[in-house]
């Protein structure tokens, strides 16, 4: 009874005025045409979003020092030296897997030597010493300089995750991303040959109870990259030494995340938007694009 006099459509209520009025101004608003965030150039060779001007020659060479950055920091750590010497031509991963800790890296070593990068930095560069007593001791302002130097390394492999395999995600997911089973799966993948992030989660997950995955794969360079910091030791490095400056927490962020700027998952995201994106790209590639900017030129060029 309380249907048929107050909601049901037709009759001259004011939940039925709400709607009506509601359904007429949503219809104003949708014939109205917006401008296009994005322009191309004729050419294909610049594109225009939100008023910026991005040239495509000056951003994939801004790509490029990216990667000579990125490498030059990694010879910094590793002394020049190449660890990952074990791959094999066809790596394993069981998608099905969904045991905590797993990942692909649990087929290895991919050292000939076992934690030979950790040996090696620790013993090379005196990080730690033993005194008469037995007690260990760290050298906490050569720790500091180590992990400000591999955290200028993941800040860049962040910014090259983001912007080449083009996973259309938030950010705030893509910080999420795991690379071992955690409190979710993981996202990144080595299969035979070929490394790819599979986009697991979104909005709708919890309502359909399944994920819609949407593989990205990675270019060769940043796979190289990529596979000399997971599997050559040094995420390996600084889930062992993470925990002496940062504490218990701080090992397993550094094992199951694919970046480290998770540390601080809404900070992680905030940092990403707002310095990590603009810095890089203005100081590469002479353009300061966001996130959203980004995902809006990778999803219209890859169309």
């Amino acid at each position: 009874m309380a249907h048929e006099q107050i909601l049901a459509l037709g009759q001259n209520t004011v939940f039925n005025m709400l709607t009506e009025m509601q359904k007429f101004a949503s219809s104003i608003a949708y014939r109205q045409v917006r401008p296009p965030r994005l322009w191309w150039s004729d050419d294909f060779h610049k594109v225009g979003i939100d008023g910026e001007t991005l040239e495509l020659d000056a951003f994939r060479s801004g790509i490029q020092q990216m990667f000579q950055a990125a490498w030059k920091l990694y010879d910094s750590i590793s002394g020049g030296r190449r660890f990952a010497d074990k791959l094999p031509t066809n790596f394993k991963d069981d998608l099905s897997d969904d045991t905590y800790g797993y990942s692909f890296l649990f087929h290895g070593p991919f050292t000939t030597t076992p934690n030979s990068l950790l040996s090696h930095v620790v013993h090379d560069r005196g990080l730690a010493s033993i005194d008469g007593a037995g007690h260990l001791s760290w050298d906490m302002g050569a720790l500091r300089g180590l992990f400000a130097t591999s955290d200028e390394l993941n800040d860049l492999l962040t910014i090259l995750t983001y912007l080449l395999p083009t996973t259309s995600v938030r950010v705030t997911e893509f910080v999420d991303n795991k690379l071992r089973n955690a409190s979710r799966n993981r996202n990144l993948h080595m299969l035979m040959g070929e490394m790819f992030m599979l986009a697991r989660y979104h909005k709708m997950t919890n309502a359909t109870g399944s994920d819609i995955c949407v593989p990205a794969f990675y270019p060769e360079p940043l796979q190289e990259l990529t596979l000399e910091i997971f599997a050559g030791g040094l995420r390996e490095f600084e889930t062992n030494l993470a925990p002496v400056l940062f504490g218990g927490e701080a090992a397993d962020l550094y094992r199951t995340s694919v970046s480290q700027i998770v540390y601080f998952f809404f900070w992680g995201a905030l940092l990403m938007t707002s310095f990590l994106f603009p810095t890089s790209l203005t100081a590469t590639c002479g353009f300061e694009m966001g996130g959203g900017s980004h995902q809006t030129v990778s999803v219209a060029g890859s169309r």
